[in-house]
């Protein structure tokens, strides 16, 4: 879902939220095949939680007027990572 409103000091936002179920490995693959697309090399087992127990929200926000990327997590500033970086370039 995404929508333009305008925020606090009048510029206007584009808000883009992803809701994903929660994903809990049981048993994880060792090694990837592809380092940088992150594939893995074998198999693992894992479990999906129903989204509507428990679930991951991500917000992205476009502000008007502003440069740069910083990353809030669960309310606080948090450090932008090149990986951070290259999923926020694709959205």
């Amino acid at each position: 879902m995404s929508r333009f409103y305008s925020s606090e000091d009048g510029n206007f936002v584009y808000s883009v939220k992803a809701i994903s179920p929660i994903n809990i490995a049981l048993v994880k693959y060792w090694g990837k095949m592809e380092e940088n697309l992150i594939i893995p090399a074998n198999s693992s087992l894992s479990i999906t939680i129903d989204s509507s127990h428990l679930r991951s929200e991500t917000t992205v926000k476009l502000l008007e007027g502003q440069s740069g990327v910083s990353l809030v997590l669960n309310g606080k500033q948090d450090k932008v990572t090149d990986r951070i970086l290259n999923v926020i370039s694709k959205v």
